[in-house]
């Protein structure tokens, strides 16, 4: 694998399908360059889960 300058990188996206092995390739870029992972689906999850069918419960 090449090596990535970290200083030029802002953000790097993967995406795909369920299933398509997006995480075991993110552990790797991870492990490689030291990057940290930030999971736009848990943020997703965690701020739907304050809401049920009456709105918002705090």
């Amino acid at each position: 694998m090449s090596r990535i300058d970290s200083n030029n990188i802002t953000n790097i996206v993967v995406a795909g399908k369920s299933g398509a092995g997006k995480q075991p390739r993110i552990d790797v870029l991870k492990e490689e360059f030291n990057l940290e992972q930030l999971s736009t689906g848990n943020i997703f999850r965690k701020y739907l889960g304050r809401f049920n069918e009456y709105g918002y419960k705090g």
